[in-house]
């Protein structure tokens, strides 16, 4: 097993091949683990760990990870495939991720629209410019975005 970090009071869990390197995730609801109240922490590297607790018991030395941590690691292995494959955007939310991309590409391409520009290919910009216009005020979910032109300056 690779390194587990479970810190109960901020309900995260964290893994990964490296000590520091962990991909932690972060609202766990730990008590369908069975996580002890007096459990601050769990730090394991994959054969020996270390419980620190919150009410002034000592850190406890493990040779095994108890069945909660088990437990918070299967939780944390669902996480993980879920963060790795994220379910397809319903129409509603990809229409909205169109309009917010055009909204964004719109301000990004603003420069183009100043008098003093200068481009020699305005033409081009202004052409896509529009087509992003066209996408933020009438969004839909296979909006087909336009490529962005060269700057060329006269």
């Amino acid at each position: 097993m690779a390194y587990l970090t479970i810190i109960a009071e901020d309900s995260s869990i964290g893994k990964g091949e490296q000590k520091t390197n962990k991909l932690f995730f972060d609202e766990f609801d730990l008590s369908t683990c069975g996580v002890p109240d007096n459990v601050h922490a769990l730090q394991w590297d994959g054969s020996a760990g270390e419980i620190e607790f919150n009410d002034g018991t000592f850190n406890q030395t493990i040779a095994e990870l108890p069945s909660w941590a088990v437990a918070c690691d299967a939780l944390w292995q669902a996480r993980k495939y879920d963060y790795e494959n994220p379910a397809p955007l319903t129409d509603e939310q990809q229409t909205l991720a169109n309009k917010n991309r055009a909204k964004s590409l719109l301000a990004d391409s603003d420069w183009a629209a100043l008098p003093d520009t200068n481009l020699s290919n305005q033409t081009e910009w202004d052409s896509y410019r529009a087509a992003l216009r066209s996408i933020f005020l009438n969004p839909t979910p296979d909006a087909s975005f336009p490529t962005i032109p060269d700057a060329i300056w006269a």
